[in-house]
């Protein structure tokens, strides 16, 4: 299962998954979400992609997100082809 859900990124087409962090950092979507949270995560909206520092930290979290299955991928096949011995 850990699996499965570590290669959904790797899976999903890269312009799909660029469309789909484009709606979730549109500036009602997540915010909403953040303010109407149970523990009120946020007080005030954050503009994800209208501020310089913000579109940079959002960028960078959606390249990670796509990134970390081929990571996971190449460290599974290394540790597949260590003998069980050691």
């Amino acid at each position: 299962m850990l699996r499965a859900i570590v290669l959904i990124p790797f899976i999903v087409p890269t312009v799909l998954s660029a469309i789909a962090f484009w709606v979730a950092l549109r500036q009602p979507f997540l915010d909403h979400l953040l303010v109407a949270a149970e523990n009120r995560l946020i007080a005030t909206n954050i503009d994800f992609l209208g501020d310089v520092w913000n579109a940079r930290w959002s960028v960078i979290f959606a390249n990670i997100w796509r990134g970390v299955p081929f990571v996971a991928i190449t460290l599974l096949a290394g540790l597949q082809t260590v003998s069980p011995s050691l």
